[in-house]
């Protein structure tokens, strides 16, 4: 599982970055505009994946790396969305002249939808902790 994040993730991060250089030559489905910050958090996330399967594969524990890749990339996660949905709130709720061409694909990111298997994983990875604890004491 960490590897495929991981791999997700460095790949979201990488394609991020290069919709920001290539600018409008790039489809709009795979990268919005491009956000450069945004891509190397992406790629930062995808390392800490990364670092964890080269620990699993070591026989040392890899999960903390698993678990806090899932909580950075929730939370970077997290921030994009925020980020739409005050956009949204000054487009649709303000009528902001600024925001009168602002659709919601002008800020979708590939994170987000990334949410969702690193809230998965974090809630399994967590209750599994939780009852290992329980059962040891």
């Amino acid at each position: 599982m960490s590897l495929v994040l991981g791999l997700v993730f460095f790949t979201l991060g990488g394609l991020s970055i290069l919709a920001y250089f290539l600018g409008e030559e790039w489809p709009a489905y795979v990268s919005s505009n491009g956000n450069l910050m945004l891509g190397l958090a992406l790629i930062v996330v995808g390392a800490i994946f990364l670092t964890g399967v080269m620990r699993f594969r070591s026989d040392m524990d890899g999960e903390a790396f698993l678990i806090v890749g899932c909580m950075v990339g929730l939370s970077i996660s997290l921030v994009t969305l925020l980020a739409l949905l005050a956009d949204a709130s000054e487009a649709y709720l303000l009528m902001s002249e600024d925001f009168v061409d602002w659709v919601p694909m002008d800020d979708f990111t590939p994170a987000m939808p990334m949410m969702i298997p690193c809230a998965a994983i974090l809630w399994y990875k967590l209750r599994e902790f939780k009852t290992v604890k329980r059962s040891s004491s």
